[in-house]
């Protein structure tokens, strides 16, 4: 398979006159804390390095001057309130949500049910990644994100322990951890069987 093959169905004709900005994918990236901004850097920039046109990272007002300092291809929005970031959300066709969040479960829980909320909405439109600060706050109402087909849990080996804990709070963790990703994975139905 050529490379054009393998990514044809991704990447506009850019001979077709109507290709825009943002042709190519827009992203949100909502992490980033005054404590951290490596790890939101890295999850808004990524997606520019393999082609998609826009990447917006909403952040902590403590970090977003930093953050901006990092790249000028970033689009840094100082701030993780519901209101400033429902304003896109018909127009990403992404979302990560947790790298450097930190763990605010009163402020960050509401936020990501808002968020989690919408992309249901948007399934076939929309997906979203819940990655390290984002894992701690969905487990703290693992409901938030049952029947969520297009959300992608990236935890890591201690990540997943608590996961599961979440999801079974009364069953041990197996020694089979792909049998065990796949439990997790149809109990919280965010994968489809």
């Amino acid at each position: 398979m050529t490379f054009d093959e393998a990514v044809g169905d991704y990447y506009p004709d850019l001979n077709d006159e109507n290709v825009t900005k943002g042709s190519s994918g827009r992203l949100a990236t909502i992490g980033g804390s005054a404590e951290y901004t490596g790890a939101p850097y890295y999850a808004a920039y990524a997606p520019l390095k393999i082609g998609a046109d826009l990447s917006y990272l909403y952040t902590h007002p403590d970090a977003a001057q930093v953050l901006k300092s990092y790249s000028p291809d970033l689009i840094v929005h100082p701030g993780l309130e519901w209101d400033l970031i429902k304003k896109r959300m018909d127009f990403f066709d992404g979302i990560v949500f947790g790298p450097g969040l930190g763990r605010d479960v009163d402020t960050l829980l509401p936020l990501l049910k808002d968020v989690l909320k919408e992309v249901k909405q948007r399934q076939d439109k929309l997906s979203m990644v819940i990655d390290a600060d984002g894992l701690f706050i969905a487990e703290q109402d693992i409901s938030c994100i049952r029947g969520c087909h297009n959300v992608i849990l990236t935890p890591n080996h201690r990540e997943f322990e608590h996961l599961w804990e979440a999801a079974f709070p009364s069953t041990k963790l197996g020694e089979n951890i792909r049998e065990s990703v796949q439990k997790v994975a149809k109990e919280l139905g965010i994968v489809n069987y």
